[in-house]
């Protein structure tokens, strides 16, 4: 089944930066007040990276447990709707800065992709706790 991905929510920045949110269900608070809207769940669902993590037995011992606990690495991988939603993206005139998922730029960089997609970025948070982002700051 090929569904159709919505468009990606953008918002200009008052710094002129026009961003755009790749894939998150969250909205994006910039420290200059701005706003980039999170994604509908069709968009989010559709653009999910696949996994193939790597799961084995907890090291150690735990005291009055009865089950098994294992410890996962989470590997992150591209899949064909993802790397085409970023051509897409990397093609679109109106968009500066595309900030995606901080799994999705690892696994750009172990892939050399960097380069090819240059408009991506994650946030780069001033503040934890109110989860403001830089506005001219972004993670490559």
């Amino acid at each position: 089944m090929n569904a159709t991905i919505t468009d990606a929510p953008a918002v200009t920045l008052t710094n002129g930066l026009r961003v755009a949110n790749f894939s998150s269900p969250h909205s994006f608070n910039f420290v200059d007040g701005s706003v980039l809207p999170a994604c509908d769940n069709d968009r989010c669902a559709a653009l999910s990276m696949d996994r193939d993590d790597e799961i084995s037995a907890w090291p150690g011992k735990f005291v009055g447990v009865s089950s098994p606990v294992y410890q996962v690495k989470p590997v992150f991988v591209l899949n064909a709707a993802t790397i085409a939603a970023l051509e897409a993206a990397q093609e679109s005139w109106d968009v500066d800065v595309v900030i995606i998922p901080f799994p999705l730029l690892t696994a750009l960089q172990s892939k050399d992709l960097l380069e090819r997609f240059n408009k991506v970025a994650t946030v780069i948070m001033v503040d934890r706790i109110t989860k403001a982002a830089y506005f001219d700051k972004f993670g490559r």
